[in-house]
């Protein structure tokens, strides 16, 4: 019950950090740009549609999506235990998925992207050791957005 609530709470963070570098951070806007308007990502839990979210791209950002509009790229852990690991930063993404802890439903390119913008939000949102501990070379961040990241976070993020 109480990684259920963790895990919710880590989902929703995640898309507000996605949702605040997509307008900030050069790197992840050099990465979205691959992607075309309108590309729907959900991230979530199997078999759990309470413990997801949505994310659209709308010109050069991304912003919260409705549960109706289909999704073209679908992120999924296979159990609360493996969302759990990933999203507290005790695994990373390459090795969730290389232990077979998450699928995607979609395109494998679509997918590749997406892994590069989470490392670019673990980098943000995680320390510096924490994430050279589960990723091979963590990207270059800007400090000064990072604290704003966590201002907007604190201030609006988990309310709105």
């Amino acid at each position: 019950m109480l990684k259920k609530i963790i895990v919710k709470i880590f989902l929703h963070v995640f898309a507000k950090s996605v949702i605040f570098l997509s307008k900030r951070d050069k790197s992840f806007q050099q990465e979205l740009n691959q992607l075309k308007d309108g590309f729907v990502i959900k991230l979530g839990v199997w078999n759990k549609p309470e413990l997801s979210v949505s994310i659209i791209k709308n010109k050069d950002h991304f912003n919260k999506a409705k549960t109706s509009e289909k999704p073209n790229l679908e992120v999924y852990f296979k159990n609360i235990n493996a969302a759990f690991r990933c999203l507290s930063a005790l695994d990373g993404l390459e090795e969730a998925f290389a232990k077979k802890r998450m699928f995607v439903v979609g395109l494998i390119s679509n997918a590749l992207i997406f892994t590069r913008l989470s490392m670019i939000v673990e980098q943000y949102l995680f320390g510096y050791l924490i994430c050279k501990r589960i990723m091979k070379k963590p990207p270059k961040i800007n400090l000064l957005l990072k604290i704003k990241l966590y201002i907007y976070i604190a201030l609006k993020g988990l309310y709105a």
